[in-house]
């Protein structure tokens, strides 16, 4: 793998690539490993790259037990699908569409995606979230829409005769008005209908600062609205306002009742916390976690090792090379994990993390070549040496110990692997038998 002309940095395509110093175009991705300990080699890779490009390296993480794999960075497996590269260039399409009509883009994708999820939280049935999110979009068939997609129909609003788009339709309409000023005598609801220049960050904005039931008031009103307006423009009747806020208000009074109820006053203040399950006889059980530092950049791992008894076998606190994602860490942190319980000569083991995603690829038959991917086929290597060993999923409450021993873990010298239990973790330990 060529370090000028490969993609191999994930945050750094080759054309962005600056290096400090010139690098031969028949120089590999090898000259900065060293190879014997499966790392990077922290003294190259700083003299030819910036820090911030040097950063992204060393978040890579080598595989110890395999070679390179090319990654598809767009599904959750790293696996190529005809699906993700559709949904890939119908994206970029848009985004080159809005970009030639000089409309711009939104540059904080990330925060739509919050918001975007907002709608599909909403208490109201599935037809009417989609119905919601169509709005957003602009998608649903208005008269505007209509004309844009050269459908010869008109584009008046078959109201008030005014030129009909989605928020028109929805808010702006003299009928839809009427029909929300009936609603409000009952959920007084502020449609903020003055800031309306984007449907979608109108809707994005409303969600973000309603409560629950007004999110779903406006759901359903927008749903029968236009319906209202879909049966004036068939010729199936002329819809009155006091009649459509009649079948809102009804159809809230169910999803209230529904989806609403009030928690009953009998039943107990808190329930049952789970506990600590101990491993069948002959078995050991791993807790491991991991720690991120923000501040430093530094990450640490915990881990415990117990018997049936509840014993402590061992006990791990270490840090980590580099800073990463949380998913990366835990692996990272497991990983040591599975080396110490090998190196211990433990044989049959249950290996637990409060990190569901990693539990789930790890248990997946099926190949990963995510961002996790090489240290997942890292563990998975490991633990074929095993009689036997299993990966389970707890919560983060039956975790604690393993958390507590990350925590505390001192950055600065080369942590510990202790025999005897260590004094930050007794009385969790001792809780957890109880």
């Amino acid at each position: 793998m060529k370090i000028s002309s490969d993609h191999w940095i994930p945050e750094r395509p080759p054309y962005m690539l600056k290096p400090l110093k010139p690098i031969p175009a028949v120089a590999t991705v090898s000259c900065l490993i060293d190879e014997e300990n499966s790392c990077w080699i922290p003294e190259t890779v700083n003299a030819f790259f910036d820090s911030k490009t040097a950063e992204y390296i060393m978040r890579i993480q080598i595989s110890r037990h395999g070679g390179d794999f090319v990654r598809w960075p767009h599904t959750k497996h790293g696996l190529y699908t005809v699906r993700s590269a559709y949904n890939l260039v119908r994206a970029e399409g848009f985004f080159v569409e809005r970009s030639r009509r000089g409309r711009g883009t939104s540059s904080a994708v990330a925060n739509d995606e919050k918001h975007w999820k907002n709608i599909w939280k909403i208490n109201a049935p599935g037809k009417m979230k989609i119905h919601l999110w169509r709005f957003a979009q602009d998608c649903l068939p208005s008269g505007v829409q209509m004309q844009r997609r050269q459908i010869p129909t008109s584009d008046a609003c078959v109201f008030c005769g005014r030129e009909e788009d989605v928020a028109h339709a929805m808010l702006l309409c003299q009928f839809a008005m009427e029909v929300w000023r009936l609603v409000k005598r009952k959920y007084m609801i502020q449609l903020q209908r003055h800031d309306l220049m984007s449907t979608k960050y109108w809707l994005f904005e409303f969600l973000a600062n309603a409560t629950e039931l007004e999110a779903t008031v406006l759901a359903v009103g927008c749903w029968y609205i236009w319906e209202a307006r879909n049966d004036a423009r068939n010729n199936r009747g002329h819809p009155d306002p006091t009649r459509t806020s009649v079948k809102i208000l009804a159809y809230i009074d169910m999803i209230i009742q529904q989806c609403f109820k009030a928690k009953p006053s009998n039943r107990r203040e808190t329930d049952v916390a789970p506990r600590w399950s101990p491993p069948p006889p002959g078995v050991v059980l791993v807790n491991s976690d991991v720690a991120l530092f923000a501040d430093c950049r530094q990450m640490a791992m915990g881990a415990v090792f117990r018997d049936s008894e509840g014993k402590c076998l061992a006990a791990a606190s270490l840090p980590l090379q580099g800073f990463t994602s949380p998913e990366m860490g835990e692996a990272l942190a497991l990983r040591d994990a599975v080396m110490i319980a090998r190196d211990k000569g433990f044989k049959n083991v249950i290996f637990v993390s409060d990190c569901l995603s990693l539990i789930q690829r790890l248990n997946s038959p099926a190949p990963d070549r995510s961002e996790v991917g090489s240290v997942v086929k890292d563990i998975k290597t490991l633990v074929a040496g095993f009689f036997s060993a299993n990966f389970r999923h707890v919560k983060r409450c039956l975790n604690e110990v393993a958390h507590i021993l990350a925590k505390t873990c001192n950055l600065a010298s080369l942590g510990f692997i202790s025999f005897s239990v260590p004094e930050c973790i007794r009385k969790t330990l001792c809780i957890d038998v109880c």
